[in-house]
């Protein structure tokens, strides 16, 4: 236990150290209190992550800017009490994903904390849909859908399947990290096209981000874009430590993935297994029509609890490995 503690203490101070002396941790707050908060913050990491904030090593690339002033700004506005309610209810909806899109993310070689990415594009919101035509969680158009493998038909609307269209945004994450090497750079490009963001960037001669946005050379809606999504994710590393509430987090149940064999509809898949009718489509919201049956090889998600009784009940084909 004494050893323990001198460890403890010794990382404490170094990270103290870190935090204190670096330039960009000290170079603006907009108030004292956010001070206290940032402090606090990097200390949690520290303790978390077991070894100084500043020198964790990971073999997914790390997001850097995360401590820019106009971060700081950007989180200091999430922290106004209308704000911070709205915040609230977005991360409550999140956590019934969470774990799933870490998962995704990790698997892809994409830092998981860009799952809070999710908390500005729709604020959690499945059916969120904007004028332009992008819709999920991850406000992805019909086109760009598409052209990373999902499916937007009179059917099914992949955009709205949290799973599938995590897979394919973790995806386009990666492709975009590995050209531009920068996560501001890649939400910026998420935002704005990717294209359009090249161009600009050999126009004018500037590679960083956050030169891009003081030099006005990027649209202001992205300008602001990048850091309210820093800022997301600031807080949803810490959400404590800014004064939201965990409690939705601890009531999340754990949903199982299985496949549609064709025959069944949503609605008459939740009578055979039992299944609250408003649940299943709460989980399912890329089905279009809960009435007919789903097309093969669609994804459902169910309860974590049913599973076996759909596997005894449905008998998957051979398609899916389940009966020999």
């Amino acid at each position: 236990m004494g050893k323990m503690l001198r460890r403890l203490a010794v990382y404490v101070s170094l990270g103290l150290f870190f935090i204190l002396s670096e330039p960009q941790y000290g170079a603006c707050y907009v108030n004292n209190s956010l001070k206290v908060n940032v402090v606090h913050e990097q200390i949690f990491d520290l303790l978390s992550h077991g070894k100084p904030y500043s020198l964790f090593q990971d073999s997914t690339p790390q997001i850097s800017g995360l401590y820019h002033p106009l971060v700081n700004l950007c989180l200091e506005r999430y922290l106004k009490p209308h704000e911070k309610s709205s915040f609230q209810k977005n991360l409550d909806r999140l956590w019934l994903y969470e774990s799933n899109m870490k998962s995704i993310f990790r698997a892809v070689g994409v830092p998981d904390d860009l799952i809070f990415l999710s908390l500005v594009e729709s604020g959690v919101r499945i059916h969120a849909k904007s004028v332009a035509g992008a819709a999920g969680l991850w406000q992805l158009m019909p086109s760009t859908a598409r052209s990373l493998g999902l499916r937007v038909n009179g059917t099914v609307d992949e955009r709205l399947d949290p799973i599938k269209s995590t897979w394919a945004v973790a995806k386009y994450l990666k492709k975009l990290y590995d050209y531009f090497k920068s996560w501001p750079l890649v939400l910026a490009a998420y935002n704005m096209g990717e294209n359009g963001l090249k161009a600009r960037m050999q126009r004018f001669k500037v590679f960083n981000f956050f030169d891009l946005a003081k030099k006005r050379l990027i649209p202001k809606q992205t300008r602001y874009y990048v850091p309210k999504v820093l800022a997301a994710i600031r807080i949803g590393r810490t959400p404590a430590v800014y004064g939201f509430s965990l409690e939705g987090k601890l009531r999340v149940f754990a949903v199982e993935t299985v496949p549609a064999t064709g025959s069944l509809s949503l609605y008459s898949l939740s009578k055979k297994l039992g299944i609250d009718f408003i649940t299943m489509l709460k989980l399912n919201p890329a089905i279009k029509d809960p009435y007919t049956p789903i097309p093969k090889y669609t994804l459902v998600h169910i309860p974590w609890s049913t599973k076996d009784k759909f596997y005894r009940l449905l008998k998957p084909t051979l398609a899916y490995g389940e009966n020999k």
